[in-house]
């Protein structure tokens, strides 16, 4: 069975014939330094004033769409190809031409997949958008692949028979694609239109298929595209009608028909039941002879939500019954860490369970690190070994908020070793020292990077927070007391995502002067304020992550001025009537 996001509710109002005036026909990862060129072939099959309405996306390693990067411009006539590349030079160089576009959006690697969108809609793909096609059957790198002739559109279901490969490191060593061992095919594709009619459901999946429609997708109305037939009374020179009907498999009862219609308005239908089987069949009817000029047909399985008590229940579910269906959670899950890519979330319940809340269409609501959640109501899927959990409806009802968000202390080898049993948790990993701290490098987004402890066993770090605070700052290139994050994973290897400046403990609070504190810690304002039980002079130094002091002052009264330092994160010392203090100190 098929897993298709079917919404017979979000069918869109476009001519599903300007869906098909383009079409992927070849992907190519290159040869040459850098891996270039790099470049998607698109056909067009009629032609198109506004090239506008088109754009292209990649889905990265398996992460899922990242929607619509790039929309092109200008227009194209029928059996144009265009090519659209990482850049232009190699590009040139390996062709012996110019690409139409570049985009930073085809910068892809073999492994990665390809969308084409309509009006923002999805209207053919290359790969599967959730899944690393390393060691997959569409496994191009450094290598190609071009679509098989009279094939596509195929909307957003991959359909792996129509495409050819070359192989994986087929291009290894080539200069040009004239005298490669494996030549591209480039624009040797052909498409030939058909002139039988066909019926088909706006942006619906092929007809043949079956689909399943989850719990918030069962009402709505049916829109219909149809080719080389006229739909219209008879006395308007039409050449027939449409008839539809939906029939209740387990009943085996009609559960629903319309018609005959005599337009294309859209056509209201009853809400189907969750959990059961329906088959829907349209067919065009010719006037006179009474013949059917086409069919369209789906299977159709309705999908009700599981209610589980928690994400614990709702793990162990998953388990025994495999990714794709619903679930509704009714108890309390706390909110742990926020990110504005994808609006991800991540939630753990009081047995410390946790799932990652992915929501790239933004139906859930946004909410706030400690927030209690309950109600919460979406389908899972896996990516690259991780639970998501992606809503279905804005249904997440705070309980509570400011709960106080406390870390799991582990093991590197124990985490290492069952990567699942922490997935999406708060983690804290103590006593350990990155090997990349050599006080210079600095963290980038998108790394990995190897924290160890005392018995040289390691942990991967990810920047998986691309604005988080750490950026750009030196990687510290001492012990670290505990560093704490989101546990994950990769494919079964252990990683930890670190949220902010804050998640990294330099050494621990040793506060031997009586009733010391220090606030705001982090500071924006360019200062901070020490307090202690007695009114002595404070002598204050503060270090950087290489230990060279920033900063030393006596101060009288409470205020420190900070406004000279840098953001970053601090080590400051405090001494006060030969006690002292060392604590770390975040500028923001």
């Amino acid at each position: 069975m098929k897993k298709l996001y079917f919404l017979f509710l979000s069918f869109f109002a476009f001519s599903f014939g300007f869906g098909q005036d383009m079409i992927i026909t070849g992907v190519f990862d290159g040869p040459r330094t850098g891996g270039v060129p790099k470049f998607v072939e698109l056909y067009v099959v009629n032609d198109i004033a506004d090239l506008s309405t088109f754009g292209i996306g990649s889905a990265n390693n398996g992460s899922g769409t990242d929607g619509e990067e790039f929309s092109f411009s200008g227009s194209a006539t029928a059996g144009d190809f265009i090519y659209v590349a990482s850049e232009n030079i190699e590009f040139n160089n390996y062709f012996g031409f110019l690409p139409d576009f570049t985009t930073s959006a085809m910068s892809i690697n073999g492994d990665d997949a390809i969308e084409l969108f309509f009006n923002g809609s999805v209207i053919d793909t290359f790969g599967d958008i959730n899944v690393d096609g390393t060691g997959t059957g569409w496994d191009y790198v450094d290598g190609w692949t071009y679509r098989n002739n009279d094939t596509g559109p195929d909307g957003s279901t991959f359909i792996l028979s129509n495409w050819s490969f070359s192989g994986p490191d087929a291009t290894d060593g080539c200069t040009t694609n004239g005298t490669c061992g494996s030549i591209f095919p480039i624009g040797t594709f052909t498409y030939t239109t058909s002139t039988d009619p066909t019926i088909a459901l706006i942006n619906g999946p092929v007809s043949g298929s079956t689909v399943d429609l989850g719990p918030e997708d069962l009402s709505g109305e049916l829109e219909f595209v149809v080719t080389n037939f006229n739909v219209d009374t008879e006395g308007n020179g039409g050449d027939g009608y449409i008839e539809w009907n939906v029939v209740n498999v387990n009943t085996a009862a009609t559960h629903d028909s319309g018609g005959p219609l005599y337009d294309l308005t859209p056509d209201p239908f009853i809400p189907l039941e969750p959990n059961k089987n329906y088959f829907f069949v349209a067919e065009l009817i010719y006037y006179g002879s009474g013949s059917v000029a086409a069919q369209y047909n789906l299977h159709i399985n309705t999908l009700g939500y599981n209610v589980v008590a928690d994400i614990t229940a709702l793990r162990a579910h998953v388990d025994a019954n495999g990714e794709g269906l619903y679930y509704e959670i009714t108890g309390a899950s706390l909110v742990t860490h926020t990110d504005g890519f994808q609006n991800r979330q991540w939630i753990q319940d009081s047995n410390i369970a946790g799932v990652l809340i992915y929501d790239p269409d933004g139906i859930s609501s946004t909410y706030s690190v400690g927030d209690n959640v309950t109600g919460l109501k979406g389908q899972t899927e896996v990516s690259n070994g991780i639970l998501r959990f992606i809503p279905t409806t804005d249904s997440g009802v705070i309980a509570s908020s400011g709960n106080p968000v406390i870390p799991q202390t582990v093991s590197i080898p124990t985490f290492n070793s069952s990567p699942d049993d922490y997935e999406s948790e708060l983690i804290q990993v103590e006593n350990v020292t990155f090997q990349e701290g050599d006080g210079i490098a600095v963290f980038g987004t998108g790394q990995n990077y190897t924290l160890e402890d005392g018995s040289a066993n390691t942990l991967v770090k990810r920047t998986d927070f691309f604005l988080a605070d750490y950026i750009n700052t030196v990687i510290p290139n001492t012990q670290l007391a505990s560093v704490i994050g989101v546990a994950g994973e990769f494919n079964g290897t252990a990683q930890i995502y670190v949220r902010s400046l804050n998640d990294f403990t330099l050494s621990t609070k040793n506060f031997e002067i009586p009733g010391f504190s220090m606030f705001p810690n982090p500071t924006n304002l360019g200062y901070i304020n020490l307090l202690s039980k007695n009114n002595a002079k404070m002598n204050v130094s503060v270090f950087d992550l290489l230990g060279k002091q920033v900063l030393k002052k006596e101060i009288s009264n409470t205020v420190l001025d900070l406004a000279n330092l840098k953001t970053g994160l601090y080590i400051m010392k405090v001494s006060q009537d030969n006690a002292t203090a060392t604590t770390k100190l975040v500028i923001r």
